[in-house]
């Protein structure tokens, strides 16, 4: 996802892209090289010590959103970070209080609610055309990881795949659209492969916590 915000970034046109961040200096390196942003570092913590830096996003698998989040945000920076906000609500709540207790800016990033047919669908549910909303059904399906030989670097991050990356998703889009907020949660939860069977060598893009070609951290 480095890669997408870079290009979101770019495109306000009023913000400046002023490193990259990855695992190593080479990976950063070549990554910046691509978009040709000058700065690059294999450390995030050197961007976040620079007192230039407005601003962080935050584009690492789930385990790493809460140390680096708090980090950013105990150095005085704002935080745009990719969903989910943490692996726990204990962690929710202490980036939200730090955050506010240092007035800055902590953002989860939902990209759903910008595609054209869920801006069209709030539009609709605040025009009132759909009347009081009582109900709310829907799906995200995916076959995704449907083999017990499918493997991927998520399955390694830390906890609640099916939830914290796919239904925190349609959680925020329910929200977006219809103004209302979930305030009680009843719900199944199933492990359908007890044990997944792991590749002896995996692919360099699910060898790592990112691909090679993506930052963990993209400062601006």
């Amino acid at each position: 996802m480095g890669r997408v915000h870079a290009e979101g970034i770019r495109r306000l046109g009023n913000v400046e892209v002023a490193g990259i961040a990855a695992r190593t200096l080479d990976q950063a390196r070549r990554f910046a090289d691509e978009l040709s942003i000058e700065r690059a570092t294999g450390d995030y913590r050197e961007l976040l010590s620079d007192p230039e830096i407005d601003a962080v996003h935050i584009c690492t698998p789930n385990a790493l959103h809460f140390p680096m989040a708090t980090a950013a945000l105990e150095a005085g920076k704002h935080v745009l970070c990719e969903k989910p906000l943490a692996t726990s609500v204990a962690e929710a709540r202490e980036m939200i209080r730090l955050a506010e207790a240092r007035n800055l800016v902590n953002c989860t990033f939902h990209n759903l609610r910008y595609y054209p047919q869920v801006q069209n669908m709030r539009s609709i549910c605040e025009a009132g055309e759909l009347g009081i909303v009582q109900v709310v059904q829907g799906t995200y399906s995916q076959d995704w990881l449907l083999y017990d030989t499918d493997w991927n670097w998520r399955i390694e991050t830390g906890p609640s795949r099916a939830f914290a990356d796919i239904g925190t998703h349609w959680c925020d889009m329910v929200e977006h659209v219809t103004g209302l907020r979930i305030s009680a949660l009843c719900a199944d939860l199933t492990t359908f492969h007890k044990t997944r069977r792991k590749p002896l060598k995996l692919p360099a893009q699910v060898n790592s916590p990112k691909s090679p070609s993506q930052p963990r951290t993209s400062a601006l």
